[in-house]
């Protein structure tokens, strides 16, 4: 009885370091005792959340936190839940939609978009990783018209820099010519302002040297007017 025990005792330990050591992150890996003496699987911290928990008859029943979800039936491990526009991977994350193709549910593989519309419709609104393509009576989008979205940003970037270019070379030739004209109304020198000075002196001592002789002038012929007006009264 007691060889049955002890080989029973191995058995556990052994189912139970399998279970520990297996290479899942999440899940409802660990045993645990409840009060009914029943191994129940206990739920991993981190995006596991246990739902139910268990009894006598029935497990443990672990669940996945918001914006997860369960990567398998039994809920072993939990995955990232992809949002419309993308798609799972292998590696249990998420991808963006390739081009040609479209996913409008959550966490769902994409589609490629219709190769075609039906008889007496073409394409009004091409497809994206969001939606399909779009049928209708209107006027046609063709393929081109999407291809060249790409390229009308980065030439009206290129556009943009080019005229920031001119306008720096603009204003820089501006600011030179402004510089060289303001030097070129440079005022008078001092010594310019002192030859000024001494040819006003030497002017005015010119003109003072030849007012005395129109005054003598004056008085000889003042005196030459007395004499004869002297004989005149004799």
């Amino acid at each position: 009885m007691r060889l049955i025990q002890l080989r029973l005792c191995h058995v556990l330990l052994i189912t139970t370091i399998l279970y520990t050591t297996e290479a899942v992150t999440s899940g409802c890996q660990i045993w645990r005792i409840n009060g009914d003496e029943v191994c129940c699987d206990q739920c991993k911290p981190g995006a596991q959340v246990q739902t139910k928990p268990c009894n006598a008859s029935a497990d443990t029943v672990c669940g996945c936190k918001p914006g997860f979800r369960c990567g398998n039936q039994q809920c072993a491990y939990c995955v990232e839940e992809c949002a419309m526009g993308q798609e799972p991977t292998d590696e249990r994350d998420c991808r963006k939609c390739p081009d040609g193709t479209f996913n409008d549910k959550t966490h769902s593989a994409c589609k490629p978009w219709t190769k075609r519309c039906p008889e007496g419709e073409q394409i009004i609104a091409s497809g994206n990783e969001f939606s399909d393509i779009q049928c209708g009576k209107g006027p046609a989008v063709t393929s081109t018209d999407t291809f060249f979205y790409p390229f009308i940003g980065i030439f009206t970037g290129i556009s943009a820099l080019i005229i920031i270019f001119f306008l720096l070379l603009w204003f820089t030739y501006k600011r030179t010519k402004n510089k060289s004209q303001s030097k070129d109304l440079k005022p008078a020198t001092p010594t310019q302002g002192r030859e000024l000075t001494i040819m006003m002196v030497e002017h005015e001592e010119a003109c003072s040297f030849h007012q005395p002789e129109q005054e003598q002038g004056g008085s000889s012929e003042s005196i030459n007017t007395q004499d004869s007006e002297s004989k005149l009264i004799v």
